[in-house]
Formats: structure tokens, sequence, C-alpha cells
């Protein structure tokens, strides 16, 4: 008699008990932005000739959400570093963090010298654009007020306006060879 009342106080714990569902980031986000460690990018400036480079040097996915929440959201860090004649050590220049959300889009968080930017455009822009020799499809154009920024879906940034904050300069960056590990 008891053996029974055991197995239905058994099954009624853990039928009880709540699954998380993860939500993730969106593919083609995914697809634009996430870049894994050791992928790299050569540019030159269009304007003066000079070349600089990025590379990742580190990422990190997680999931993330209250102990009471049914739902955990994926957030993917990339940690970016700038390598050129003046940096040949390399300085951090930001964080991409991609994060998955269930009540509105899917966005992108950068930080850039210290400036934080939401961005939430996930549509091409352009269907091709030609740098330097090669035709780019599937192109996003982002921008703020410091940058404007051109990423194809399988290289990432092809090519970037940049002026920098305290700058006088403007510079058009485009690229010239990359790695970007899948």
């Amino acid at each position: 008699m008891l053996k029974p009342l055991i197995y239905i106080l058994i099954f009624a714990i853990f039928s009880c008990t709540r699954q998380s569902k993860k939500i993730y980031v969106d593919g083609e986000l995914v697809n634009h932005f996430y870049f894994k460690k050791g992928s790299y990018w050569i540019y030159r400036d269009s304007l003066t000739g000079v070349k600089d480079s990025v590379s990742v040097q580190r990422t990190q996915e997680s999931f993330s959400g209250d102990i009471k929440s049914i739902e955990q959201h994926q957030s993917i860090s990339i940690e970016l570093t700038e390598f050129n004649d003046s940096n040949p050590g390399g300085v951090f220049i930001g964080d991409i963090l991609l994060t998955g959300n269930t009540l509105a889009l899917d966005y992108l968080s950068t930080t850039t010298f210290g400036r934080v930017s939401s961005i939430y455009p996930y549509q091409p822009t352009y269907a091709t654009i030609p740098i330097n020799g090669h035709i780019f499809t599937n192109v996003l154009d982002m921008a703020d007020s410091n940058y404007r920024v051109f990423i194809n879906d399988t290289v990432g940034i092809i090519k970037m306006k940049v002026k920098y904050p305290y700058d006088t300069i403007k510079y058009i960056w485009e690229l010239e060879r990359f790695n970007r590990v899948y």
C-alpha cells in the first residue's frame, strides 16, 4: 500500500520540475558576427595606404537568466585587438556581444573606446559590393556617428569608414586579406 503512494509522490515531484527553454542567438546574426579566436582581417586605408589589422583574441559563449526564469538567453562575447606599426604588441579595441532575445529582436552590442552601441539591423543592405577586385555578396551596412561598417556574412568586416572621436582625419579601411575561423 505504501509503495504505490511513494511512486505517485516521486512522479509528482519530477513532473513539476521546470525545464528551462534555451533562447539562441539568431542564425543570421551569428553568420555575420560570430568570429572565433584565430580569425583576423588585414586592411589598407584607401586614402593613405597605411595597413592595419584586427584579430579575435577571445570568444566566450554563455547562457543567462534568473533562477526562477524558464528562459535562458545565449550570449556570445568576442574580444577584438588591433595590431599595426604603432601597436605591434596589439591594443584592445573592443568587444562584440551577441544576445538572444524572445521579446524583441536579437541584438548586437559593441564596446569601442569605452563607448557602448546596440545595433539591431540584420537585413542585407547590399546584394553585392566590389572591394580590391573581389565581389562580396549579402553585405550589411551599419553606422553610428563615428563609423560605418560593411559586413559580409562569410568574411566579416570588409570595409570601415572611421572618424575617431579625437582625430581630424577620416579613414577608409578596405579588406586586403583575412582568415575567418569557423
